[in-house]
C-alpha cells in the first residue's frame, strides 16, 4: 500500500497548460445562429459534449464518461498571475534593479538610488509610470529568481461540464465564467491588432530575427508591445478572471471569479468537498434529565436502533450475538448481519431464517452490527464547537418511548448548551479502537477542567446548588426514614464504576454502607444535614481532608463560612457554587484530584440524586414574601430616593457655581464637549452613590423575610443563579440605564424625552422605580432603549469572528513531540518546553497546593503506593534544595516523602507526546472571543472603554497589529519594587523576641532590668544597625519623655534619675542581639514605660 510522504501544491506552466489542452480558444463567442457550439469557440466540442446524448470529439465518450478536457487562450504577452501579484510587488520592490541585493533607500552596495513603487488594480508603477509585466519578468530573472511560474503566457479554459449551460423559459445561458472569458478573448485580439497595425507585420507568421519560428506561447515581442488602453484592458480581464472581487456590475450582482469559486463557505472546497453529512450519526432536541448520572446520555430506543456497532462474532459473545440476530428488529437486536463480502439486512428477513443464519455465526468470518446497549460510548457535540469540551464521550442509557436525547443538568457549560430547543449530535463509534478511545480519552470523566486554565468546567447548577446549600445548615434536620429515603437512591442502587472504590457483591450494589450516629438522640432522633454529606463520601470511599471558603455568609455563624471536612466528615460550612459548581479547589474538585478523574462523576451524580429527592420532599421555589420590603425597608427606601434626588441636583448646582462664567446678562458664555462631559461624569458618580444607597437600604436588611430565610437572597448568595443587581432591580430600583456605555443621548433641545425636563435625575436615565410596583411609560422607554442594545449585541455577530479561524489553521500543526519540544508541522521548534514547564493546565490543578497535599498525603501515597515504593529513582527538573527546614516542619513530612510525592505528581502533570496543544491554545482565545457581543464588554462607568474592547481589541491585535493601541495597558511589576519603599517594623524582622526582667542595686537604689533579646529572621547585619542607629535612639528618648511626665507628677524630694536603654551585642555568632533597659525603682515610671 502507497503512503504519500507529502503533499504539495503548485500553479501550471505554459507548457503544462499546453500539454493538457486540446483546443485552442480563439472565438469571442460561443454559438453561431443556428446555436450550434462554433469550432475554436467557449463551447468547442473538443471540450466536453453539452448534451446528455452528446460525444465528445476527443475522446469519443459520453455525456456521463467523459471526463472533459481544457482548452487554453493565448495571450499576445506575458502577464502576471493575479494570485501571486503581492508576492511579485513585494520581490520587486524589495530588490535592487543594478546590484539586485536587499533594496533600501540608498543601496549600501552600488549606492542605487531606489525608485518608488506603487501598485492600483493589478498594476505595478515605478515613479508613478506602468511597468510592464515583460519589464517585471526581466528584472526579476535578473535577479536570478525563477519566475515563470508566476506569470502568465496562456490562460486555461475549464472543461465544458465545469460551465454547464443553463436552460430558461426556452432560452440558453451561458455560465459567468465565460463572461471573463469572453473579455480576455476579445481585448488579446485587439492588442493583437493594433501591433500588427502599428508594425505592419503578419501576425500568424511572424519569424524570429534568427528565422525560426515563434513559439505560440512567448508573447508577441512582448518587450515591444505599447501601453495602451487595449493592453490595460487586457490585464483588468485576466485580473478579473481570477480575482473578481474589484469590480461591480451596474445590477449589482458581480459573476464569480475562480478565488470566489474557490473562498469562504459558500466555496467549492467548503460547500461541496468538505464533508457535512456523516453515517451512524442522530440529531435531535435535547431534554434535561437529573435522574440520569453525570457521564451517561439518554437515547432514544429509535436511535439505539438504527444507529449500530460492527461486533466480529467469537465463541465469548456467540451467545449474545445469537440471541441479537434471531431478534432481529426487535431491540435488542441486530440491524445487518456481514458474512464475507455478503451483507444481510435482518429487517425484513422472517424469524425462520433469522434462527438458521444465527446457528451458523461461527462458521467462517461473520459480523454483527448489533443496536447499541448500555456498553456502548457516544461522541456527543453541540455546535459551534468552541473548544475541546464541546465534544464528549457519553456512556448509553437506552431510553423507552423517549424522542429526544437526555442530559444532565451537569453537562451544560461543557456544551455552552441549554434546553430552549437546542439541538445536539451523536456519533456511534464503528471500532474497537475508536470504542476504547472513546472510553479511557473523550469520556466527560476525563474532560472535567478546560485547558483553557485549568479550572473545572462541570458542576451542579440552580436547584441543585441552593437546595445542597440550604441541607447543610446547621439548622436542617431530617428523621432516621427520610434520612435512609435520602441515601438509598445515590447508593443502594449505584452501579460500580470500578471494584476498588466501592466494594461489591454479585447483585452489582455497594456490599456496605456507612451510616453515621444520629447528631441528636432525645427527645427526637434526627440527623443533620451534614450528615448526609458525610455518609456520601464515607460510603463511596472518599475520606477526603479539606479547607474551603464558600460563597455563603451566615449571620452569627461565622464558622459556617469555611467548610471543612475531615477524613470523609463534614465538620462546618456550608456546600454551595464554590463547592459543588465549576469551581476551582471544591469539594468535587479536591475529590477527583485525591482519588482519581472517575469520582468526578460518580460524586456529582450522588449529590445531584440526594438533591433531586430533597426536592420532591420538600421542594424549593419563590414567594411573594421574598420580593417584598418591610415596612423598615420601605421607608427607608423611600428616604434614600428622596435624599439621592436632593444630593443629585446639589451637586449639579455646586459644579454649577464653581465652573461656570457669568456675563452681564448671566447666561453662560462657554459650553464645550469637555465642560459637558466633566458634568455628565460627576452625574454619573452621584448617580451611583444614591443607587448604592437605595440598595443597601432595601435589600440588607429591609426584607420583609431576612436572609438566609429569603429565598431570593438565597438563590443569589449561593450562586445557584443571578446576582444582586437582579434582586435589587426586582425589590428596590431599577437603576442607571446606560446606551454603549454613556447615559441617555440628548435631542436637539438639551432634553432626552419631551415630556421630561432638562435636568432631573430620570431624564438621563435614572429610574428608582421596580419591577415589584411597575415602572412607568418614560423608565420603560429607556429600559427597552437598554434591552435592544442588548438584544443587538447577542444576535448579531460580526464578520470580524473570522480571525478565530486564521488562528487555529496557523496552529493546528502544533503539538508536543517525544523529546518535550512543541514543533510545528515542518518540524521546526516552536517553544522548548511546553507553557515554560512542560506541564498540562489541566493536570497541574492542586500541584502548588501544600496544605492540599498534607492533609491527603496518606490518600494518595495509598493510590501509587507501587510507585512510591519502586527501585528505580525519579530524578525530575524540579530542585528541592531551596526547601528549608522550617517548610518541611509545616508541611509534615520527611524530605524523602516529600520529594517523590512532589516528583510524582509533577510527572503525571506533564504534557503528553503528541498532545495538540497549538488547537487547544487557539480555542483558548476563540472559544471565549465567541461569547463576547457584537462590539464591547460593558463596564458600568467605564464609557470611555468601552468601544476598544472586546472584538474590536482582538482585531487590533491580531489582525491590524497597530504601532498605537487605542487602549494600550500596561502592567507593572510594582511588589516587589513596593518592597523597598514600605515601612518595616521590627517585629516583621524578628523570629522570636525573650523579655526577661529582674532586680539590681545601683548607686544604693532598687532599679528593674529588663533584658530584651532577638533572633532576627535573616540579614542580621542590616537589622542590627537600625537597631542600633534608630531603635535604641527612639526607645532612650520614648522613655525620657515618659519618665519626665512622671517625676513631674511625683514628689518634689524624690530622686529623678533618668531612665536610659543600652545595646550590647553579646553573641553575633547566632544572630541574637541583646539590649539592656534600666530604670528607676518608681512602678509608675516603669508600667508606663
Amino acid at each position: 500500500m502507497y503512503l504519500p510522504s507529502s503533499v504539495s501544491f503548485t500553479t501550471y506552466t505554459a507548457s503544462e497548460i499546453l500539454a493538457i489542452s486540446c483546443v485552442e480558444v480563439s472565438v469571442p463567442a460561443s454559438f453561431d445562429s443556428l446555436g450550434h457550439p462554433l469550432p475554436n469557440g467557449l463551447y468547442d466540442e473538443r471540450m466536453g459534449p453539452l448534451k446528455m446524448d452528446g460525444i465528445c470529439r476527443t475522446c469519443n465518450l459520453g455525456y456521463f464518461e467523459c471526463p472533459g478536457h481544457f482548452g487554453h487562450i493565448m495571450l499576445p504577452d506575458v502577464m502576471i498571475n493575479p494570485m501571486h501579484f503581492d508576492l511579485i510587488f513585494k520581490k520587486v520592490a524589495s530588490t535592487c534593479e543594478r546590484c539586485f541585493s536587499k533594496a533600501e533607500k540608498k543601496c549600501g552596495r552600488c549606492s542605487f538610488r531606489m525608485p518608488k513603487f506603487s501598485r492600483s488594480c493589478g498594476k505595478v508603477f515605478r515613479n508613478g509610470c506602468f511597468m510592464r509585466p515583460c519589464d517585471i519578468l526581466i528584472t526579476l530573472q535578473k535577479a536570478c529568481m525563477d519566475a515563470d511560474q508566476y506569470f502568465l503566457r496562456v490562460v486555461p479554459v475549464v472543461p465544458n461540464r465545469l460551465r454547464p449551460i443553463n436552460h430558461c423559459d426556452g432560452r440558453v445561458f451561458e455560465d459567468s465564467q465565460n463572461i471573463f472569458l469572453t473579455k480576455i478573448i476579445k481585448c488579446a485580439l485587439a492588442v493583437k491588432e493594433n501591433v500588427a497595425a502599428s508594425e505592419n507585420i503578419d501576425i500568424m507568421q511572424e519569424k524570429r530575427p534568427n528565422g525560426s519560428e515563434r513559439e505560440p506561447y512567448e508573447g508577441l515581442n512582448g518587450a515591444e508591445l505599447p501601453c495602451s488602453k487595449e493592453f490595460n484592458d487586457l490585464i483588468s480581464s485576466v485580473n478579473e478572471y481570477y480575482d473578481s472581487s474589484s469590480i461591480t456590475y451596474a445590477k449589482g450582482h458581480t459573476p464569480n471569479g475562480i478565488k470566489q469559486l474557490l473562498e469562504r463557505k459558500e466555496g467549492l472546497f467548503r460547500k461541496y468537498i468538505m464533508g457535512k453529512r456523516v453515517n451512524y450519526a442522530a440529531r435531535s432536541v435535547i431534554s434535561p434529565d437529573p435522574n440520569l448520572e453525570t457521564r451517561e446520555i439518554g437515547l432514544p430506543l429509535v436511535f439505539a436502533k438504527k444507529l449500530t456497532f460492527p461486533e466480529n462474532v467469537t465463541p465469548f459473545n456467540h451467545d449474545r450475538l445469537r440471541r441479537a440476530v434471531i431478534n432481529g428488529p426487535k431491540y435488542p437486536g441486530a440491524a445487518l448481519l456481514k458474512s464475507g463480502d455478503v451483507v444481510t439486512n435482518l429487517l425484513h428477513v422472517p424469524e425462520e431464517k433469522r434462527v438458521s443464519l444465527a446457528n451458523q455465526l461461527l462458521i467462517g468470518r461473520k459480523t454483527v452490527y448489533r443496536h447499541l446497549n448500555k456498553t456502548d460510548f457516544l461522541l456527543v457535540n453541540r455546535q459551534p464547537t468552541l473548544h475541546k469540551p464541546s465534544i464528549m464521550a457519553y456512556k448509553v442509557r437506552i431510553l423507552q418511548g423517549e424522542k429526544t436525547l437526555r442530559l444532565h443538568y451537569a453537562n451544560c457549560n461543557s456544551h455552552n448548551a441549554d434546553f430552549d430547543g437546542d439541538e445536539m449530535n451523536v456519533h456511534a463509534m464503528q471500532c474497537y479502537i475508536s470504542k476504547s478511545e472513546a472510553r479511557y480519552l473523550a469520556l466527560n470523566d476525563y474532560n472535567y477542567k478546560v485547558a483553557t486554565n485549568g479550572n473545572p468546567i462541570r458542576g451542579l447548577v440552580q436547584d441543585h446548588i441552593v437546595m445542597s446549600a440550604v441541607l447543610t445548615m446547621k439548622d436542617y434536620f431530617l428523621r432516621p426514614s427520610e434520612y435512609g429515603n435520602v441515601l438509598q437512591i445515590p447508593l443502594l442502587s449505584k452501579e460500580a464504576h470500578h471494584e476498588k472504590a466501592a466494594p461489591v457483591c454479585s447483585s452489582g450494589v455497594l456490599k456496605r454502607i456507612i451510616v453515621p450516629k444520629p447528631a441528636i438522640r432525645r427527645p427526637v432522633t434526627l440527623y443533620t444535614g451534614k450528615q448526609v454529606v458525610t455518609a456520601l463520601l464515607q460510603s463511596l470511599r472518599l475520606p477526603i481532608s479539606m479547607r474551603r471558603t464558600s460563597r455563603l455568609k451566615l449571620c452569627g455563624h461565622p464558622e459556617e463560612s469555611t467548610v471543612v471536612i475531615k477524613n470523609g466528615e463534614m465538620l462546618t460550612g456550608v456546600l454551595d457554587k464554590n463547592n459543588l459548581g465549576p469551581a476551582e479547589k471544591g469539594l468535587i474538585h479536591q475529590c477527583g484530584e485525591v482519588f482519581g478523574d472517575n469520582v468526578y462523576n460518580d460524586l456529582l451524580t450522588a449529590v445531584s440524586q440526594v438533591i433531586n429527592k430533597l426536592l420532591v420532599m420538600d421542594g424549593y421555589t419563590l414567594r411573594m414574601e421574598d420580593l417584598l420590603l418591610s415596612e423598615k425597608g420601605e421607608a427607608g427606601r423611600k428616604a434614600a430616593i428622596l435624599e439621592g434626588r436632593m444630593h443629585i441636583d446639589s451637586a449639579i448646582r455646586r459644579y454649577l457655581e464653581e465652573n461656570l462664567e457669568h456675563g452681564a446678562t448671566g447666561r453662560p458664555r462657554h459650553l464645550d464637549k469637555s465642560w459637558v462631559a466633566c458634568l455628565d461624569s460627576l452625574v454619573r458618580n452621584s448617580m451611583c452613590e444614591v443607587a448604592s444607597e437605595v440598595v443597601a437600604k432595601s435589600m440588607h436588611k429591609g426584607m420583609l423575610r431576612n436572609f438566609p430565610y429569603n429565598h431570593l437572597i438565597l438563590i443569589v448568595q449561593t450562586g445557584a443563579k443571578g446576582s444582586l443587581v437582579n434582586a435589587s432591580q426586582i425589590s428596590a430600583m431599577l437603576g442607571q440605564q446606560e446606551l454603549e456605555g454613556r447615559r441617555v443621548p440628548l435631542m436637539v433641545d438639551g432634553r432626552t424625552l419631551p415630556v421630561l425636563s432638562e435636568t432631573t435625575a430620570e431624564s438621563g436615565g435614572l429610574i428608582f422605580e421596580r419591577f415589584l410596583d411597575g415602572i412607568g411609560i418614560c423608565a420603560y422607554y429607556f429600559h427597552c432603549m437598554a434591552g435592544r442594545e442588548g438584544l443587538v449585541d447577542t444576535a448579531v455577530k460580526p464578520a470580524d469572528q473570522g480571525i478565530c479561524s486564521d488562528v487555529y489553521q496557523h496552529l493546528e500543526g502544533v503539538k508536543v513531540e517525544y523529546d518535550g519540544t512543541v514543533r510545528n508541522n515542518g518540524n521546526a521548534i516552536v517553544s522548548f518546553r511546553y507553557g515554560e514547564d512542560g506541564l498540562d493546565p489541566t493536570k497541574v490543578g492542586m500541584l502548588k497546593d501544600a496544605e492540599f497535599l498534607k492533609n491527603n498525603y496518606a490518600e494518595l501515597a495509598r493510590r501509587h503506593a507501587e510507585e512510591r515504593n519502586s527501585t528505580v529513582k525519579l530524578k525530575g527538573s524540579v530542585a528541592y534544595g531551596h526547601m528549608d527546614e522550617r517548610h518541611r516542619e509545616y508541611i509534615g513530612l520527611q524530605h524523602v516523602d516529600l520529594e517523590t510525592l512532589s516528583e510524582w505528581r509533577r510527572v503525571l502533570a506533564e504534557a503528553q507526546p503528541g498532545d495538540p496543544v497549538g488547537i487547544v491554545a487557539g480555542q483558548s482565545l476563540g472559544e471565549p472571543s465567541t461569547q463576547m457581543t457584537l462590539n464591547t464588554f460593558h463596564h458600568a462607568g467605564v464609557g470611555a472603554k468601552n468601544m476598544t474592547l472586546g472584538i474590536p481589541r482582538l482585531v487590533e491585535i491580531l489582525m491590524v497589529a497597530s504601532k498605537n493601541i487605542r487602549t494600550p495597558y500596561l502592567t507593572v511589576p510594582s511588589e516587589n519594587i513596593t518592597e523597598h519603599f514600605k515601612t518595616v517594623n521590627l517585629i516583621d524582622c524578628l523570629r522570636k523576641l525573650l523579655v526577661c526582667e529582674s532586680w539590681v542595686i545601683k548607686n544604693s537604689e532598687r532599679c528593674k532590668r529588663l533584658r530584651i533579646t532577638f533572633e532576627i529572621k535573616k540579614e542580621a547585619e542590616l537589622v542590627k544597625s537600625c537597631v542600633e542607629e534608630r531603635f535604641v535612639y527612639l526607645l532612650n528618648k520614648k522613655i525620657k519623655k515618659v519618665h519626665k511626665e512622671v517625676s513631674s507628677v511625683a514628689e518634689p524630694d524624690s530622686t529623678g534619675e533618668s531612665a536610659y536603654f543600652v545595646f550590647e551585642n553579646e553573641s553575633t555568632s547566632d544572630a541574637d542581639i541583646s539590649s539592656e533597659h534600666e530604670t528607676v525603682s518608681d512602678t509608675s515610671a516603669v508600667s508606663t514605660v
